[in-house]
């Protein structure tokens, strides 16, 4: 547990939780913008705030990022999130 604690400390504080990385130092935005952590912070900050996640991703659309979903997945997206609720379903 202590070893867990070593590493998530400085990689929670070398995220964007706290502080908008505009306003970090460029050596720290670099590190800010491959770390997980911002990653999941940012996507968990787009669905709670309504923001289409598409646009966070980096896709110029839904359309975009619909096309992307169903050719990788060979699914729509609204078709998968139905499929996994009812494989959660016990």
């Amino acid at each position: 547990m202590s070893i867990g604690f070593v590493i998530l400390f400085p990689v929670t504080f070398m995220s964007n939780i706290f502080v908008d990385p505009r306003t970090m130092p460029g050596w720290l935005r670099d590190i800010s913008d491959i770390n997980p952590v911002s990653h999941l912070v940012t996507a968990t900050r787009a669905l709670m705030g309504g923001t289409p996640i598409a646009r966070s991703l980096g896709y110029t659309s839904e359309y975009a990022f619909n096309r992307a979903f169903t050719r990788h997945r060979r699914t729509p997206p609204g078709r998968y999130r139905t499929q996994a609720r009812r494989a959660q379903t016990p």
